[in-house]
């Protein structure tokens, strides 16, 4: 039993580094490349960063969730693990394929993203290949420990080679490249730890299997959409000004989430095999006091933080710096109370509809600003608190309701 609690928290913290770092230390290299190159070329390559996560999510389909529980129970080597892992990438190969129609039709017709073309080209191709890094696999397989070691140590030398191959703007397609580069050498090293051997799936068993994750997929996208979409708002809508703004200010949103949700791919398979609600209660409770503590330090220090990005060439604003502050503090509550709980008392569907009005609510919340003539990084922030308090509330409500 105490070698499982070791696993578990070894398997919870090489998560927390390495997944932290996977989604942190491209975004934090931002400022640095604001000092080489200027505020806008920089604020181009964190919405290119957040546009690769919304595409790794698209390709994903939801199989980092329902394929791990399925994995999990199927001998490793098997010709049924073969089959699933087969199945898995023929899905991702199509949906990259389809993907790469609409970002087309969206750098070609931004006016602030049109001149770097090159670096979408290269952001889309890192992305693509980002796909096939497969932590379903490691998580089910038991093996997670060597997945984030490879892959904290390749995100570390994008962040510290980047700095070093650009001068001007027109150079950030090096960075494009590089973070191409890195992703082709990680997935090729987790690939060859991988124990299957392709066989060609026949279109209906990939029907079914499509049919199978669409839930979790339709989940996952409506929370990427209302998590990282108003970057991408803002850059349709608004001056580049205004987009640089907010997305340096996000930074301090991303780290927020990207704090727990590691967490979280590690508690919901363990949740899902051991329904322990007892000890579910007493981490939500920890939880819920950490993101308070949290959350005050990052609003008692948003004066600080505009300072540190006005040093880097950003107009700083302490109001959005508050608002992501607040966000922060409902995410980190909200993804705790989401799988790992509604795991256990057998209602996923819920933690899925939360996040689909979610995303329906955004939807809606965008037009309003869009029809006012009033999309400005402000409001646009406050549409993500607005999204962030509604996915709480909902899941709070439930748990609730059902924790005994």
């Amino acid at each position: 039993m105490a070698s499982k609690k070791l696993d578990i928290y070894i398997n919870i913290v090489s998560t927390f580094v390495a997944q932290g770092a996977a989604l942190l230390l491209p975004v934090i290299l931002a400022p640095s490349i604001s000092r080489l190159v200027g505020a806008e070329p920089a604020s181009v390559f964190v919405l290119s960063i957040t546009i690769s996560q919304f595409l790794l999510v698209l390709t994903d389909y939801g199989f980092g969730l329902s394929a791990v529980k399925r994995l999990a129970i199927i001998k490793v080597p098997s010709l049924k693990c073969s089959i699933l892992v087969s199945k898995i990438y023929t899905i991702k190969l199509m949906l990259i394929l389809i993907s790469a129609i609409p970002l087309y039709f969206y750098v070609e017709s931004s006016k602030n993203l049109n001149v770097y073309k090159a670096l979408f080209f290269w952001i889309f191709a890192a992305a693509s290949i980002m796909a096939y890094q497969s932590i379903w696999y490691f998580q089910a397989t038991q093996k997670q420990a060597e997945f984030n070691f490879y892959l904290f140590f390749t995100r570390l030398a994008f962040v510290l080679i980047a700095p070093l191959i650009i001068s001007e703007a027109n150079d950030l397609w090096r960075i494009g490249l590089l973070y191409f580069a890195v992703n082709v050498i990680f997935v090729i090293l987790m690939n060859k730890k991988m124990d299957y051997v392709y066989i060609l799936p026949k279109f209906k068993s990939l029907i079914i299997e499509i049919k199978k994750s669409f839930s979790f997929f339709f989940s996952r996208m409506s929370a990427a959409f209302y998590t990282i979409s108003g970057g991408v708002f803002l850059s349709i809508a608004a001056s580049s000004e205004e987009l640089g703004r907010f997305v340096f200010s996000e930074i301090i949103y991303r780290i927020g989430v990207a704090a727990v949700y590691p967490i979280t791919q590690v508690l919901y398979p363990y949740f899902a095999k051991n329904k322990e609600i007892k000890k579910y209660n007493k981490g939500l409770w920890f939880v819920i006091i950490f993101a308070l503590i949290f959350t005050l330090a990052l609003v008692f220090g948003a004066r600080e933080l505009e300072i540190l990005m006005i040093n880097n060439g950003v107009e700083g604003s302490v109001l959005l710096v508050k608002i992501f502050s607040i966000a922060v503090g409902f995410s980190i509550c909200s993804v705790f109370l989401g799988y790992p709980f509604f795991v256990i008392v057998n209602r996923i569907e819920l933690a899925n509809t939360s996040v689909n009005c979610a995303a329906l609510l955004q939807l809606l919340l965008f037009s309003v600003i869009w029809s006012l003539g009033i999309v400005t990084a402000v409001n646009v922030a406050l549409c993500i608190l607005l999204n962030e308090a509604f996915v709480f509330a909902f899941r709070f409500y439930f748990y609730m309701k059902l924790k005994k």
